[in-house]
C-alpha cells in the first residue's frame, strides 16, 4: 500500500515555487506519488450537471487560473526524482493522438519511467466544443483509438496505423518510454468504461465522489464486478486488469495509518469496509492481476507509511 497526495494546478499554491516545494516536500517525507488534474479551459456556461458534487454544480475555483496538464506533470518530473507521477484524470479526446502519445513518451523518458497515465472521456460537451476537438458524441471512440496509436508508438520500431483520427506509417517515433508499459489506469463507473478497463486498460481508476456510485456503498462498488467479470470474458485483460490499488474513493474514510502533514488517500477503507470488496481483490491478486503502480519496483521503503491510500 501507498500514500499520495494531489499537486495543485489551480489556485494559490499553483505557482512555480510553492508546486515545486510541495512536491519536492512530499517526495522527502516518504509520499510515493502525486496526481495531477485536467481541464484545458472551463466554459462559463453549462448546460450537464457536474458529475462529482451532490448539487451538479461547479468547483468554486473552476473559473480560476489553471496549468495545462501535461506540461504541469513534466514540471513536477524535474522537480522530483522518485515521485510517481499520476495524472488524475486525462481528458484523452481533447489532445490529438499522435502528439499526446509523443508528449507522454517525453515524459516517461525524462522522468525515467514514474508515468502513470490515467485517463477519462470527458464530461463537459462545452469544453470539448471551446477546445475544438472531434464532435462530443465520438468522445468514446477518439479514446479508444488513441489508446490504440499509444501502444503502437510507444512498443513498434516501426509504427503504423490506419484508423478514422489517426493515419501514419513509415515513420521514426524515438524515443520510446523506458516503462515497456506505460501503464493506463481508465477512469469512470459506466458500461463503456467498465468495458475500456477490461479491453484496453491496466487497472480500474474509479471516483469515489460520484453520488451517482458512492464508493461508501456495495451498490456504488458493483462496477468493481462488472469491471471484473468482463476481465474474466477477455483472458488477455484478466491477466493483467485490477481495481487500482490507490482507487481514488473521496469519500470513503481515511486509514488512520496515515502522515500527519498532508492528506492520504481512501482506498484501503473501502476495502476494510466490505468484505466483499475485499474477497473481489484478493481474487484479483491472487490472479496476479496487479496494477502498474503496485508492480513498480521500490527503490526505498516510505518512511512515513507501512499501509497505502490514495487520493485524487
Amino acid at each position: 500500500m501507498q500514500f499520495g497526495f494531489g499537486a495543485p494546478v489551480i489556485g494559490l499554491l499553483s505557482g512555480p515555487r510553492d508546486l515545486a516545494r510541495i512536491v519536492s516536500g512530499g517526495e522527502a517525507m516518504g509520499y510515493d506519488y502525486c496526481t495531477i488534474s485536467d481541464h484545458v479551459m472551463m466554459p462559463r456556461d453549462i448546460d450537464k450537471k457536474y458529475p462529482y458534487t451532490d448539487t451538479g454544480e461547479l468547483p468554486r475555483r473552476a473559473g480560476s487560473g489553471r496549468h495545462e496538464q501535461l506540461t504541469c506533470v513534466a514540471f513536477v518530473a524535474a522537480k522530483t526524482e522518485k515521485l510517481r507521477l499520476v495524472t488524475s484524470v486525462t481528458v484523452v479526446p481533447h489532445r490529438p493522438p499522435v502528439l499526446t502519445a509523443k508528449i507522454i513518451a517525453t515524459i516517461d523518458v525524462l522522468s525515467e519511467g514514474r508515468f502513470t497515465w490515467g485517463i477519462g472521456v470527458g464530461w463537459c460537451r462545452e469544453e470539448f466544443e471551446a477546445i475544438g476537438t472531434e464532435p462530443f458524441p465520438e468522445r468514446g471512440a477518439v479514446t479508444d483509438e488513441t489508446i490504440a496509436v499509444c501502444r503502437e508508438l510507444w512498443t513498434n520500431e516501426n509504427p503504423s496505423f490506419n484508423g478514422k483520427y489517426a493515419k501514419f506509417s513509415n515513420v521514426f517515433f524515438r524515443p520510446l518510454p523506458v516503462q515497456r508499459r506505460v501503464p493506463i489506469w481508465v477512469g469512470g463507473e459506466s458500461g463503456p468504461a467498465m468495458r475500456r478497463t477490461a479491453t484496453l486498460g491496466d487497472a480500474w481508476y474509479p471516483i469515489g465522489t460520484n453520488p451517482r456510485t458512492g464508493s461508501t456503498r456495495w451498490s456504488g462498488c458493483a462496477p468493481a464486478t462488472s469491471a471484473f467479470a468482463l476481465g474474466r470474458r477477455t483472458p488477455a485483460a484478466a491477466r493483467r486488469m485490477s481495481v487500482s490499488p490507490i482507487g481514488s474513493c473521496k469519500s470513503a474514510a481515511r486509514s488512520r495509518r496515515r502522515p500527519t502533514t498532508a492528506t492520504a488517500g481512501s482506498a484501503p477503507a473501502i476495502i476494510k469496509r466490505s468484505p466483499r470488496i475485499s474477497g473481489l481483490c484478493a481474487t484479483l491478486a491472487s490472479s496476479r492481476s496487479i496494477s502498474a503502480l503496485a508492480a513498480t519496483p521500490r527503490t526505498r521503503s516510505s518512511p512515513k507509511c507501512a499501509a497505502s491510500a490514495r487520493m485524487c
